[in-house]
């Protein structure tokens, strides 16, 4: 699970280790409500591991997936934004 802020994270990891691969790149870990570890794991089978710092095992996201995934988070995110643009009280 990944808050707003994760999810930004994760579009720039995505974006980043498309650019990296077939190199490597540093890991990217954020604190907060869902603390998160996000690697690249480089080479033929490249892919982006997910790792929520708990228990349970991390996620893969394979690089043939990185365009699609990356694009529906896009999406995703501009909703959560203004949803919350929508909640925020404003002074005038």
């Amino acid at each position: 699970m990944l808050d707003a802020y994760g999810a930004d994270i994760l579009l720039g990891y995505i974006m980043s280790a498309r650019l990296a691969v077939p190199g490597t790149m540093p890991e990217e870990e954020i604190g907060g409500a869902f603390p998160t570890r996000f690697q690249l794991e480089p080479g033929p089978d490249a892919a982006v591991i997910i790792d929520q710092l708990n228990d349970e095992p991390a996620l893969m996201i394979l690089a043939a997936l990185w365009d699609r995934v990356y694009a529906e988070l896009c999406i995703v995110c501009a909703h959560a934004r203004e949803l919350g643009r929508g909640r925020q009280s404003y002074l005038h």
